[in-house]
C-alpha cells in the first residue's frame, strides 16, 4: 500500500516552478549600466501605453519577449542631476518567464535605466526587475546620479 501511494504521488505530482531573484537594487542597477558595453540612458518619469499589452505568462519556463511600444514623459539624468526635459516613443520589452512576467505601472513616477538599440530607447522590464523602479526615493535618485555621475557605485 505504501509503495502504491508513493508511485501515485509521482504520478499526480505537478512541475513546480519558483523565480529566484535577487533584491532589486537601484545602485547595482546604476552599477551595470555604467560597466555595460550597451549605451544606457536613465530617467524618471511616467509611461503612457496600453496595459492590456502586458502579457499574463505562461507555463514554459523559457523566457518569451513582447515588446510595447508606450510614450514616456520625464527627466533624463544631466551633469546637473534628472533636469533633462525628455518626451517621446519608447519600446517596453516585456520578458516572462513561466508565469512570471515583468511589468512596469502607467502613470506612475519610474526610475527607468533605457537601453539604446537601433536608435531607439528600449526598457527591458525583466521578470526579475532591474531596470525600473516606481516611486522612487531621493536616496535612490541620489546613489544612481552618484554612480553615473560621480563613478561612487558603492551599494549602500
Amino acid at each position: 500500500m505504501m509503495i502504491r501511494l508513493a508511485l501515485l504521488s509521482l504520478v499526480a505530482a505537478q512541475p513546480a516552478f519558483a523565480l529566484s531573484c535577487l533584491a532589486p537594487s537601484a545602485a547595482r542597477s546604476a552599477a551595470e549600466a555604467v560597466s555595460a558595453e550597451e549605451v544606457f540612458h536613465v530617467a524618471v518619469g511616467t509611461f503612457a501605453y496600453d496595459e492590456v499589452e502586458l502579457p499574463a505568462g505562461g507555463a514554459s519556463i523559457e523566457p518569451t519577449e513582447t515588446s510595447i511600444p508606450a510614450v514616456f514623459e520625464g527627466r533624463a539624468l544631466t551633469q546637473a542631476g534628472f533636469t533633462g526635459e525628455i518626451s517621446g516613443q519608447v519600446i517596453l520589452q516585456v520578458e516572462c518567464i513561466g508565469p512570471s512576467c515583468g511589468s512596469v505601472p502607467a502613470d506612475t513616477e519610474t526610475l527607468a535605466f533605457f537601453r539604446e538599440s537601433a536608435g531607439e530607447m528600449v526598457l527591458d522590464v525583466n521578470a526579475c526587475p532591474n531596470w525600473v523602479y516606481p516611486e522612487p526615493t531621493e536616496a535612490q535618485l541620489e546613489t544612481v546620479r552618484a554612480c553615473v555621475l560621480d563613478g561612487d557605485c558603492a551599494e549602500g
